[in-house]
């Protein structure tokens, strides 16, 4: 038996400060560490739990807990892979419908201070493949709710030839909201699905703060210092 995930890589930008990583992965630890014991009665994260029993690596870890700490890690790092571009290209959508703006005397750089615009929440999934025999039999599929709402103290955009598009911050503060949705179960050797959990579990909220962070587009040859 073995367990995987389904990847996802959506990056309009190459290079992302990992300020704004680090503080993403430290606000979804935090929500699942606090709803760890909820999250380990939920039917489907019991099923993952047993599914990592079987397999090679974890056949000797007699300790659940052990294993569901493996089975978050992978989510938050799966979610962070969903969340990261969202944030960057609504920070720099945001800068093109503010009005206030100050430009420096070469023309190249925008300097703004601005409410973010993120539009609907954002709803990232993970979803767990298991393969028995070597073929991949069964599904878990997790959809989470994001909500955000920031601003941001003195974002300013530059673009040049030799490195793209350039956006630092000075400040950015953010109010976040984390909830379970969905749990979906699919047999992929039927093709039948059903819906082991559909209700809004809030798993936290928070409201943070990141200085001096620095996002680089596509298009840029260097890259952030």
């Amino acid at each position: 038996m073995a367990v995987s995930f389904k990847h996802h890589d959506d990056r309009t930008f190459h290079n992302i400060d990992s300020k704004l990583n680090e503080v993403q992965g430290w606000f979804l630890s935090c929500a699942f560490k606090e709803n760890g014991e909820e999250l380990r009665k939920l039917k489907d994260v019991k099923t993952i739990v047993g599914c990592y029993k079987k397999t090679r690596e974890y056949k000797q870890q007699a300790d659940e807990h052990g294993i569901l700490t493996v089975i978050v890690i992978k989510m938050i790092e799966e979610l962070l892979k969903q969340v990261e571009p969202y944030y960057a290209s609504s920070i720099v959508k945001s800068i093109g419908i503010e009005t206030r703006f100050k430009k420096e005397q070469d023309g190249r750089a925008v300097e703004v201070n601005s409410t973010i615009n993120f539009g609907a929440p954002l709803k990232p999934y993970v979803e767990f493949i298991v393969e028995i025999n070597k073929k991949e039999s069964y599904s878990v599929k997790f959809t989470f709710q994001i909500e955000t709402s920031a601003n941001i103290t003195k974002l300013r955009l530059s673009n040049s030839v030799e490195k793209g598009r350039m956006v630092s911050i000075e400040k950015l503060g953010m109010k976040i909201d984390l909830s379970l949705l969905l749990i979906e179960f699919s047999d992929l050797i039927s093709s039948g699905s059903q819906i082991s959990l559909n209700k809004k579990i809030k798993l936290g909220s928070n409201s943070l703060e990141v200085h001096d962070i620095s996002l680089q587009g596509e298009g840029a040859a260097g890259s952030n210092k």
